[in-house]
């Protein structure tokens, strides 16, 4: 057969690991993160602003040109600290980690599978299904919507199951993006102060505050996923749906897609809803728009508490934070290429 899979079944689903520990966000143009004892210390101009046992991190997200030293870096690989690096307005650049879990066996399997083109449509239609449902959930939940543009939305979600190859099914979930993105609007309060004029999504560069805070979620969720597929031992540059591109972590793009409007959609309505940000929170200009230095500090308020949200696996039932279940998605595919799995579920 082409999938060259063996008919395993799941044996039971997959649990992460702890991720307890605190996120250092660090984003003062030339600041510094240095080294004491155990202790993690920033500072500004010399002057010490934050200090932090390095055992209660677990991850530092760097804005601009934030500078770290040798031996925090060395601290940082030994305590397995991720160092995650973002430009000034947010665009993730990259990631600094130790060496990931051997994965050897699980590589193989990657490598073997995602060449076979029944495989990839295979992984690629439970993904593009399960964003589309999600989607549909949004704005039911949120929105106004016509019962029409949902009643289309359950039908492209049902179409994917009968996709024939990969480009039918990109062009499903076009159809289904087009339908979700002209209703977005009707998911944010429309406050006196709130002149933000949706017209649709745009990127590179984000020319409205709302795309600016899609794009900055957009970028998360890949440096999230990047780093999750590095630990579980995947490779995250060889997807099954994204094209593989020097630089691009095509399977983060994959596994990222059915999380776009849970996570990401989810913060920016809230932020937005909320009053948590306004339109003094952003910078526009020809090169694009960005939330301000002040804007960011409640945007990660907002994301870290989508990602400690409980809420239940659709397929296996059990309670789990977000930030635990892309780890669980990512397993799930871990098993899947190693044979243990006979199927991924969204």
């Amino acid at each position: 057969a082409e999938s060259g899979l063996k008919e395993a079944p799941t044996l039971e689903p997959p649990r992460p690991g702890g991720d307890e520990g605190e996120v250092l966000v660090v984003q003062t143009p030339g600041a510094q993160i240095g080294q004491r004892g155990d202790q993690l210390v920033v500072s500004v101009k010399g002057e010490e602003t934050r200090r932090i046992p390095g055992q209660q991190v677990r991850a530092i997200y760097c804005y601009g040109a934030i500078q770290i030293t040798a031996q925090a870096i060395a601290t940082c690989l030994e305590l397995g600290i991720d160092v995650s690096y973002f430009s000034p307005a947010g665009r993730f650049l990259g990631l600094l980690r130790g060496l990931p879990a051997s994965g050897v066996d699980a590589r193989r399997g990657q490598y073997r599978l995602f060449e076979l083109p029944g495989v990839r449509l295979r992984l690629a239609r439970e993904v593009v299904r399960a964003k589309i449902h999600n989607q549909r959930v949004m704005l039911m939940r949120n929105g106004d919507v016509p019962d029409r543009v949902l009643q289309l939305l359950a039908g492209l979600r049902d179409q994917t199951e009968y996709a024939r190859d990969i480009t039918e099914l990109l062009g499903i979930e076009g159809s289904a993006a087009a339908l979700y993105f002209e209703e977005f609007g009707s998911m944010l309060k429309q406050h006196e102060k709130w002149k933000f004029d949706w017209r649709g999504r745009n990127r590179r560069p984000p020319r409205d505050p709302i795309n600016a805070l899609l794009s900055l979620g957009y970028s998360m969720l890949a440096k999230e996923l990047t780093g999750v597929c590095h630990s579980v031992g995947l490779d995250p540059f060889l997807g099954f749906m994204h094209q593989p591109r020097y630089g691009r972590p095509a399977l983060a793009l994959d596994l990222m897609e059915e999380f776009r409007p849970l996570i990401a959609d989810s913060v920016a309505i809230s932020l937005i809803n909320r009053g948590e940000l306004g339109p003094e929170d952003f910078i526009g200009s020809a090169s694009g728009t960005f939330l301000t230095d002040r804007g960011r500090r409640p945007y990660w308020e907002g994301w870290f508490r989508r990602l400690d949200a409980e809420v239940s696996h659709p397929e296996f039932g059990y309670r789990m934070a977000y930030r635990r279940m892309l780890e669980v998605q990512a397993r799930q595919l871990w098993r899947f290429v190693r044979g243990e799995a006979s199927a991924y579920h969204g």
